[in-house]
């Protein structure tokens, strides 16, 4: 019976049409407040919380707003005051006041204590395994505030283990196998037009993420930032929309940030028009256990960023797109040689002779055939095997290994690209190259200037261009120019003559060589010194001596410098071909 019609309706209406008064009531009342007092501020969605941050990042923080409040001219800033009068002692405190009856403010006393504080974190966005201000207990759902990230590992896999070996089938953290229905980044496009303030109830899918950030606003609410495939979208965990409501406290409770998690629910868009999927029920499928960092602050430190290479993908997206731009790039590659004509093939990576480049070669044994071979430091000698056995146009794209020296340019393993091309010269070679990279830069970029940074963040950035033709320096008569000297003839190389005489250079510039002092090794060094760093844009360094590339064929212009063609850009070597 409805009270207020007289009328007879069912249990479920009569509860509809409470709930709809109370919150009108509610509306009304909240209009009165703001008329009166004005608006309440909302707290961002993107507000970072202090559970967010790890040990290192809180201590940054507060010590710069401790340092705000010592740098302000108000007096009563001092963070660190001379003295505090206490009159009675916490213990004191409890004892004489414990009467106070419950609701109760006796405003006829007024004294003052003294105390560290103790947060209660939960609720609070990124809360750590089932935090209360609670004392420890051997309940792993109730955990104090944790003070550094081992005790986070150790609380947040006590409650995983609960888990595990609850007898309930669906509190599993590791199921089997999840349904994902469509890829973050196809939902963005499906419900890019779901209008502000809306959840579409006549859909239902599923997606599937890692956790980024948690933000409760009210026990009822909680927001999560789902992101996976370089994407990001919302979860807007409503109890409303959810299964069952005590699921819902559940799940919310169990859900921490880093966890992947599957999310079955309702696309909609938040009033401030955030695309977001309202769940029916989101599944734990591999929780986190380690306390992650924010994404605000990400990891900073190379020891950690490169030990822990899975840890900085997560965070830093800038990483992922080195990955991504990579694996652009030798595609590219291979569709530009295939549709060249030439074929990919595959080389052995042991051999028994270390040959193809002069590099220190990594050796290995091979227990069957009891002898020790060699990494490959090149496939230069099996490719030229193959153009000689009929095929005309081979490249292969493979790992090389020299055990040398490790700095900014140079690794003892590495990439490379190497083709051969019969019946063309190193000016074919040299335009083939001009059409690749300026196309490859066109793909990824969608323009041919692009900015590059050769001191890394921070330092002076510079535009390249690579819009051929390229600029070609040849080695002989540009390092002339720079030195002020004559170099000795180019059929003169071999001799000791030309090796003692390149020796004295370097010594007279204080260019640094260590041995052994060869003729090619002493001139790659002035290259390296007086060249290299004049490379901006895309340059050709050509008329390398022939004690430099022994393999290269001869100019049919200069007697002796080798057609041999190296490509620089920024100062880094980007590749050399030889054209048979």
């Amino acid at each position: 019976m409805d009270p207020a019609s007289d009328t007879t309706i069912s249990k479920n209406e009569l509860k509809r049409r409470q709930k709809a008064e109370k919150k009108a009531k509610e509306k009304e009342q909240k209009a009165v407040n703001v008329a009166e007092n004005g608006p309440v501020s909302k707290p961002s969605e993107e507000a970072i919380s202090e559970a967010d941050l790890d040990p290192n990042q809180y201590y940054e923080l507060r010590t710069a707003a401790i340092q705000k409040l010592k740098s302000s001219p108000d007096a009563n800033s001092n963070p660190y005051p001379h003295k505090y009068h206490v009159e009675i002692s916490l213990t004191n405190y409890i004892e004489k006041f414990k009467d106070v009856p419950n609701g109760h403010v006796d405003e006829s006393v007024t004294t003052s204590v003294a105390g560290t504080e103790e947060r209660d974190l939960v609720g609070h966005d990124a809360q750590l395994p089932h935090l209360s201000s609670a004392r420890v207990t051997s309940d792993p759902d109730h955990v104090p505030s944790v003070q550094n990230v081992h005790q986070y590992y150790e609380l947040r896999t006590a409650a995983i283990q609960k888990l595990k070996s609850s007898p309930d089938a669906n509190s599993n953290p590791y199921p089997h196998k999840y349904h994902v229905e469509i890829s973050l980044t196809n939902y963005i496009e499906k419900f890019k037009d779901v209008p502000n303030g809306h959840v579409d109830e006549s859909v239902t899918t599923s997606v599937a993420g890692r956790i980024h950030s948690k933000r409760s606003a009210g026990k009822k609410l909680v927001f999560y930032d789902l992101r996976g495939e370089m994407v990001k979208i919302q979860i807007m965990a409503n109890e409303k929309f959810y299964v069952d409501g005590e699921e819902f406290e559940k799940d919310v409770d169990i859900l921490h940030r880093g966890d992947v998690v599957g999310v079955r629910g309702h696309p909609g868009r938040t009033k401030m028009g955030e695309l977001s999927i309202v769940p029916n029920k989101i599944t734990l499928l591999s929780p986190c256990l380690h306390m992650l960092p924010h994404l605000h602050f990400g990891v900073k430190d190379k020891e950690t960023r490169f030990r822990q290479r899975y840890l900085d993908l997560i965070i830093n997206e800038s990483v992922r797109d080195v990955f991504i731009t990579r694996s652009k790039i030798i595609s590219y590659m291979r569709t530009f040689l295939d549709n060249m004509g030439f074929l990919e093939v595959e080389t052995p990576l042991m051999n028994m002779i270390a040959g193809g480049a002069t590099a220190k070669p990594f050796v290995t044994h091979h227990n069957d055939l009891h002898m020790n071979l060699f990494m490959r430091v090149a496939p230069e000698l099996y490719l030229k095997m193959l153009v000689v056995g009929g095929f005309d146009r081979v490249y292969e794209i493979g790992r090389q290994f020299r055990n040398e020296s490790i700095d900014m340019t140079h690794n003892p393993e590495f990439t490379t690209c190497e083709f051969y091309m019969a019946y063309a010269d190193y000016e074919d070679l040299m335009k083939m190259t001009e059409q690749l990279l300026f196309g490859m830069v066109q793909s990824l970029f969608g323009r041919p200037v692009v900015p590059y940074n050769p001191e890394g963040e921070g330092g002076e950035e510079k535009l390249v261009d690579f819009t051929p033709p390229f600029k070609r320096v040849h080695i002989i008569h540009d390092l002339e120019k720079i030195l002020g000297v004559t170099l000795p003839d180019a059929t003169t190389f071999h001799t000791e003559e030309t090796r003692k005489f390149l020796d004295g250079v370097c010594v007279q510039h204080g260019v640094d060589c260590s041995a052994p002092r060869t003729t090619a090794r002493l001139l790659d060094k002035l290259v390296g010194e007086y060249l290299e760093p004049t490379f901006i844009n895309p340059t050709f360094l050509v008329g390398h001596p022939h004690v430099m590339s022994p393999l290269a064929k001869w100019s049919e212009v200069l007697l002796f410098p080798a057609m041999r063609p190296e490509e620089g850009i920024g100062a880094f070597g980007t590749g050399a071909g030889d054209a048979k």
